[in-house]
Formats: C-alpha cells, sequence, structure tokens
C-alpha cells in the first residue's frame, strides 16, 4: 500500500513510499524499477533513525528538498529507471552502451558530473 506520493515540479518524478503487508516500508519512484528497503537506509544518509519506517521517511523528505542526487538512465531517448546516488562519478564509471545519465536534484536542478 501506498502510504506517500509526492511529485516532482516539474512532473517528471513521483517518489513513494510503500508499505508490504509484511509491514517492510519501500522507498522509490513509482514506474521504474529501483528501490531500497527501510532496513537498509538505517545508517545511510547521516540518519540516525532506529525503525525503516523512520528511515525511509528521513530519505524521503531528504530527497525532496534537494539533499541528495538523482541519477535518471536514459535509453534510446527512453527513461528506463530513476535512483538516488552518493557518487556522481562511480555512476560514470558503469554506464552502459547507449545510455544517457542525467544527474539532478528533486527540484529539477541538474547537476554537472565531475
Amino acid at each position: 500500500m501506498i502510504i506517500n506520493k509526492e511529485v516532482s515540479q516539474d512532473g517528471i518524478l513521483t517518489l513513494i513510499i510503500k508499505r508490504t503487508d509484511d509491514a517492510d516500508y519501500l522507498l522509490g519512484f513509482e514506474n521504474y524499477p529501483w528501490h531500497t528497503h527501510g532496513d537498509l537506509l538505517l545508517n545511510e544518509y547521516g540518519l540516525q533513525e532506529t525503525s525503516s519506517e523512520r528511515a525511509v521517511k528521513a530519505v524521503f523528505t531528504k530527497i525532496i528538498e534537494d539533499k541528495i542526487p538523482l541519477v535518471v538512465s536514459v535509453i534510446n531517448n527512453e527513461v528506463k529507471d530513476v535512483r538516488v546516488t552518493d557518487d556522481i562519478s562511480s555512476e560514470l564509471k558503469y554506464i552502459k552502451p547507449n545510455e544517457q545519465l542525467i544527474f539532478r536534484y528533486w527540484s529539477g536542478k541538474l547537476i554537472s558530473p565531475k
């Protein structure tokens, strides 16, 4: 069940939090495969959260506040995935043939890879 949903100002991205039947919390972008689980976020992004629900909600907030960079993977002019990143330069190492990576924040502000 989706418990939180936010659409970016440019209408391109939809960030969601889902609660599964077994009480797991997932964070991801609607219609794209990347997602993460709350228990994996407990010690990430400077969080000191004690529950997977709180961790997912904290990262959700950091994303919509432009505090976490996003990667949009485009192949043959079609968006294939959207995910968070904490290392833009390593994203470039694994780029696929015909893939374009767009680095941005939730607000749509583009990030120039270094």
